[in-house]
């Protein structure tokens, strides 16, 4: 589908211009400032719409514009409409040859746009990632959103592991232990526990000590009070003595009357002095007997055990404690070594998936049929014969440009190259040579001073008309 027949009306510069090209090479020729690029844009405004055309589209003076494209089998007309202050409104109509209209003129016309948006050295104006992004529509088998998100996701899931290796890495070498320290810690509690029999065993001892101190306290305490008891027996006779030589002497006045009395009295004495001796002699003989028993069970009495080194003990624990210090942390640095070889591992396999994705990406890009032979993408930019496309020749870069173009506008056969003049004639030749090749409509626009070459463009109108094929 090409266009058979331009008519815009007060869009930009252009007044009234009717173009029906007789070539598939439209020169839009003329000085500059004149409505060329007016031209082009008015093609471009008719397909697209308001979202590509400039913010004034209608002519200075005039209140409607209107682009008509005839494509054959299809009519395409715009029009633009001022509206308050500089806005405007716009409305497309899409008829068949019948005049039958689409119910939904833009949509249609949205596939038939390829995706250059027509013009052929786009893509060659592109930066590097932008032409490599562009020709992924040619491998419709690749996802690549879908691998470039894959390998996005891994790459910061890698990142991470391998921030939290470096993390393990670090505490690994960080911590320093003795050598020769084994991987087993020493019973610190039952070390502790013998700690705690130990001053239990030793403050029994010290009781049985003091218990025996006090028995052998008690046996001297009896023996004194044995030979007290003594000394108690003499003391009371003489009291008892003196007692008696009192009464007596009270009685001598009385002697002769009391004479039975004195009797009875000598003899109440010498009782009383013999039951009072006996029973501080039974006393006596008890204490004896008591001390007697106290210190045979002192001599019969096992000796006492040696004490237990507390300090010896609490040494012990002490070394212990460190020792296990150092056990402690030789198992966490080996769990920081476990750590790290796990992340690395884990880091490896996400770069085994990103590497597997690339390379299954690199072997359907290598089946996949391209629009030009000898191009090929590399590390996101785009191979020409090899090379990056920006390193390929003037020539080799636009026939590429062009036969992509081509391949991404398989409906609408139009192209447009707004930088003409940038071409040279070999370069024009190639162009031309191509759209004939591929039946192909390319509208060309080119600032000329010269004599008349295609449709020549002044003050926005179609000034003259030359053979396109005669000045091509």
């Amino acid at each position: 589908m090409k266009i058979l027949h331009l008519s815009a009306n007060n869009f930009l510069k252009l007044v009234a211009v009717e173009i029906t090209p007789d070539s598939n090479l439209v020169k839009i020729t003329g000085k500059n400032a004149q409505g060329k690029t007016s031209v082009l844009n008015a093609i471009w405004a008719a397909f697209a719409g308001k979202e590509v055309c400039p913010s004034v589209p209608i002519r200075r003076g005039e209140e409607r514009a209107t682009i008509r494209l005839d494509l054959g089998e299809l009519i395409v007309t715009r029009t633009f409409k001022r509206a308050e202050g500089n806005d405007y409104t716009t409305a497309i109509t899409v008829e068949n040859a019948e005049g039958a209209r689409y119910p939904s003129p833009q949509k249609m016309l949205d596939a038939l746009l390829g995706a250059l948006a027509f013009d052929p050295l786009a893509f060659a104006r592109m930066k590097p990632k932008a032409q490599y992004e562009q020709l992924r529509s040619f491998v419709p088998d690749v996802d690549f959103e879908a691998i470039d998100r894959q390998n996005k996701g891994d790459r910061e899931r890698r990142t991470e592991v391998n921030r939290l290796m470096d993390q393990e890495l670090a505490a690994a070498q960080a911590i320093l232990v003795a050598e020769g320290t084994k991987e087993e810690l020493l019973d610190e509690q039952a070390i502790v526990a013998e700690l705690a029999q130990a001053g239990t065993t030793n403050a029994d001892i010290a009781v049985r000590r003091s218990n025996r101190e006090r028995t052998q306290e008690i046996v001297r305490e009896c023996r004194v009070q044995a030979a007290q008891t003594a000394e108690a027996i003499l003391t009371a006779a003489s009291r008892l003595v003196d007692q008696r030589d009192r009464e007596v002497k009270a009685l001598r006045a009385h002697i002769e009357a009391l004479e039975a009395q004195i009797s009875t009295a000598n003899d109440n004495c010498d009782r009383a002095i013999a039951s009072e001796t006996e029973r501080l002699k039974g006393e006596e003989r008890e204490l004896l007997t008591r001390a007697d028993d106290l210190e045979r069970h002192l001599q019969e009495a096992p000796p006492l055990p040696a004490e237990v080194d507390i300090e010896a003990i609490q040494q012990r624990i002490t070394a212990a404690r460190a020792a296990n210090a150092e056990v402690r942390k030789l198992l966490d640095r080996k769990r920081h070594w476990q750590a790290y070889e796990s992340l690395k591992a884990k880091a490896q396999a996400y770069t085994d998936a990103m590497n597997q994705r690339d390379a299954e990406k690199r072997a359907k890009i290598a089946a996949a049929k391209m629009p030009v032979e000898g191009i090929e993408f590399g590390d996101e930019i785009v191979l020409l014969a090899g090379v990056p496309f920006e390193q390929a020749s003037d020539a080799e870069q636009l026939r590429a440009s062009v036969a992509i173009a081509m391949s991404l506008n398989p409906k609408l056969r139009v192209l447009r190259v707004r930088d003409g003049s940038l071409l040279d004639s070999n370069s024009m030749e190639i162009l031309r040579r191509m759209c004939d090749e591929k039946d192909f409509q390319c509208w060309i626009e080119v600032v000329s001073d010269g004599g008349p070459m295609g449709f020549i463009i002044e003050d926005g109108s179609v000034k003259e008309h030359t053979d396109a094929a005669a000045t091509g």
